[in-house]
């Protein structure tokens, strides 16, 4: 009985091996966006491949596809890849987000509006202190 539970167990454990994004601070996985995705999912796989590399050391590649040489894959944004994976946005509402996995991959993906704010609008600190102070106390009334 117990030689095989010992062989049951041999044979059964790499079907629950476990799925790695770095390991000994080698990546293992690499970061999939979409050919040419929104501003919030590029930043948002910037965003993760930075902090992965605080974490771990390691740098994750951004690619928009997986690739043979990582056999992991963390989609952030609907891509093609994603859709593949059979992860879709459909039906989340606004600002709503979804995570899922899969056997060798993650996906981080929402409904990711390229939102243009109003003008006007700074794009740096020193940019609204220079010209769009001025601008804004005009519109404000102040």
């Amino acid at each position: 009985m117990k030689l095989t539970i010992l062989l049951l167990a041999m044979f059964v454990s790499p079907l629950f091996a476990e799925t790695w994004l770095v390991e000994n601070g080698e990546p293992r996985a690499a970061i999939v966006i979409a050919k040419e995705p929104t501003r919030s999912a590029r930043l948002g796989a910037t965003e993760l491949q930075s902090y992965i590399e605080k974490i771990s050391g390691a740098r994750l590649e951004i690619v928009s596809e997986p690739t043979k040489q990582r056999p992991n894959s963390i989609f952030v944004g609907e891509s093609e890849a994603s859709r593949e994976a059979g992860v879709k946005v459909d039906g989340l509402t606004r600002d709503a987000f979804q995570i899922v996995s899969g056997r060798n991959w993650l996906a981080l993906v929402g409904n990711d509006l390229d939102f243009q704010p109003r003008e006007p609008w700074a794009r740096s600190h020193n940019d609204w202190a220079r010209n769009q102070q001025p601008i804004w106390e005009k519109l404000a009334g102040v």
